[in-house]
């Protein structure tokens, strides 16, 4: 058996990952020897739990795999492919993920998954994807030239979650989501400038 206790999310999200790298790191070297030495070595960013320019510490394969394990159990999926092990799981912690970074990504994730009607449950590999394009700088989308008011609700709504605004809010008018967009896209435009 193992003799590392797994994160809990509400650890994971209660902006203490730091602990949780200590916790990990207490059960390293136990049960080497008996094959299970590599537990705490795959995908654990070599144990160093980089720094994020806010102070904020990489998440290892361990405790993002129970993080996408956890949420998408409180979502109804069967989460596949997710395990520390995995290729995965491994390459979205070689990118130095945080608790918050995962799980803005992970709702991404689940908006686009929920847009489209895809009943599939969330892998490492979908979450990365939105993990990467929300470290890239974003910008206003101005590819079909057409005003976002003029836009059919499928494309309005494609829109929204490509720029992190998600889909429209129960009960939410299409002006308001529309004014939601537009002001998104404002405020992008700046980050970009």
């Amino acid at each position: 058996g193992f003799d590392i206790a797994p994160p809990s999310p509400p650890d994971l999200l209660g902006g203490t990952p730091r602990s949780l790298l200590d916790r990990n790191r207490q059960g390293q070297g136990q049960g080497q020897g008996q094959g299970q030495g590599f537990v705490n070595t795959i995908g654990s960013n070599d144990g160093s739990g980089k720094p994020h320019a806010r102070g904020e510490i990489a998440l290892t394969a361990a405790e993002i795999s129970t993080a996408l394990r956890t949420w998408e159990r409180d979502r109804g999926k069967a989460a596949r492919g997710v395990t520390a092990s995995q290729q995965q799981v491994i390459d979205l912690a070689s990118l130095n993920v945080t608790a918050a970074e995962l799980r803005r990504a992970y709702d991404c994730a689940v908006s686009d998954r929920d847009a489209t009607e895809d009943t599939t449950p969330v892998n490492a590999g979908f979450v990365r994807t939105f993990i990467e394009k929300n470290r890239r700088p974003q910008r206003a989308k101005k590819t079909t030239g057409v005003p976002v008011w003029k836009l059919d609700d499928v494309a309005l709504e494609k829109l929204g979650i490509e720029i992190g605004l998600g889909r429209a809010r129960g009960g939410e008018s299409r002006d308001s989501y529309v004014a939601r967009i537009e002001a998104r896209q404002l405020e992008l435009s700046g980050q970009a400038a």
